[in-house]
């Protein structure tokens, strides 16, 4: 009786493709992190926040120099911004101010022309802080400074959007914190090692990007030899 063949490396070559492909989908395993890409650089794509809290790990390009995001607050309810950026950014160091829009905000005669208004919003701009403070994120070994903070009590049910652009156009990433950061649970600590390359990947794509094409490689010559047996 002929011995069936293995095919465990196929299906593991596919599920592992399937991995890499929802992976570099920019949204994270983890509930509170998002990494928008270049999908939100206008308002009619701005992103909607699936939660709050959340994390932002944006990245500002000539290209993309600006993201939008919204999401809902309900009446009453404290709203809390804070911009974060790497210390170890490299020599693409944007200083991100942040653009709040909504009612109850009211509306300057002067609007950046970088930044598209929705109808009938009031804007606030919270530019960076002349002093930042440093701030180490334990989890991501990171070494950040925090250059801006922002609340503000919501005076309606409304939709916000919130714009991130540089005013001098310069490259840059950010982390930009909505709410407060949220107790760690059990799925948080058990999806920390995929954030954690999550995180390496937006900081230095090709540092994580490479080995993992090496890897999809080898595991696709490693199958292509076994299907010519």
């Amino acid at each position: 009786m002929a011995r069936k063949k293995q095919r465990w490396p196929w299906w593991l070559c596919r599920w592992l493709t399937i991995g890499l492909l929802l992976w570099s989908g920019s949204i994270g395993w983890a509930a509170t992190a998002i990494f928008p890409g270049d999908r939100a650089d206008s308002l009619t794509k701005a992103l909607v926040l699936p939660v709050t809290p959340s994390s932002i790990y944006g990245r500002l390009t000539p290209e993309h120099p600006i993201d939008y995001f919204k999401f809902p607050v309900q009446r009453g309810e404290e709203l809390r911004l804070s911009m974060l950026i790497p210390r170890d950014a490299g020599d693409e160091v944007a200083s991100p101010s942040v653009a709040v829009m909504g009612p109850g905000l009211a509306l300057p005669e002067d609007v950046p022309e970088q930044i598209s208004l929705p109808a009938g919003a009031g804007l606030h701009i919270v530019q960076p802080a002349n002093k930042v403070r440093p701030v180490q994120d334990q989890a991501n070994k990171m070494d950040l400074d925090l250059t801006q903070v922002f609340q503000l009590t919501a005076p309606a049910d409304a939709e916000y959007t919130i714009a991130i652009y540089d005013q001098n156009r310069r490259p840059g990433v950010y982390i930009l914190q909505i709410g407060s950061e949220p107790e760690a649970t059990w799925s948080s600590v058990l999806m920390h090692p995929l954030r954690a390359l999550e995180v390496q990947a937006w900081r230095q794509p090709l540092q994580v990007l490479l080995p993992l094409a090496l890897v999809l490689m080898a595991l696709l010559v490693i199958v292509g030899g076994r299907r010519k047996k």
